[in-house]
């Protein structure tokens, strides 16, 4: 049994050790992803010919029954996007971990999940990592992270 105080984290360690690909989606079960999903992550992913080592996407809420449906959609609307996409302008990679793609071998190279298995806002510092990795490395795509939504934000200086 994997150990650490993250159940989230505790779960995708016991699960990426079957993983069949390097490329590791992870999206919350309250997300209903649209049949571009994949497709449209895997693209960012790989655009302009280098890998992003990690991906990170907006969502919104939607079809919100009662007060805290409505309170959860606008935290995520207000809160969770303008958080997310305001910092990722100025270069500084915050990820929402409801939904992600990342490299195994890139996170692996920078500690993997073993290192956030005691760290609640592991999505927060897993993004830290992949910052602070392409900063500490210049050209690193590994370390490129970027949110993917309807625009790009590349969030590495060494874009």
């Amino acid at each position: 049994m994997k150990r650490g105080t993250n159940p989230k984290v505790r779960t995708l360690r016991g699960l990426i050790e079957h993983a069949a690909h390097d490329l590791v989606l992870v999206s919350d079960s309250n997300i209903r992803a649209p049949s571009c999903y994949l497709r449209e992550l895997a693209a960012e992913y790989g655009r302009e010919g280098r890998d992003a080592g990690l991906v990170t996407n907006l969502v919104r809420g939607q079809g919100a029954n009662g007060l805290g449906g409505v309170l959860e959609s606008i935290q995520l609307i207000g809160f969770c996007a303008s958080g997310l996409a305001g910092p990722s302008l100025v270069g500084e990679a915050l990820v929402m971990g409801k939904s992600m793609l990342f490299s195994r071998t890139a996170l692996d190279e920078l500690g993997g999940l073993e290192c956030l298995s005691n760290v609640i806002a592991e999505d927060y510092v897993m993004g830290k990592m992949f910052q602070h990795a392409a900063r500490s490395w210049p050209g690193n795509s590994a370390g490129r992270c970027c949110a993917a939504a309807s625009a790009r934000w590349p969030t590495s200086s060494s874009q």
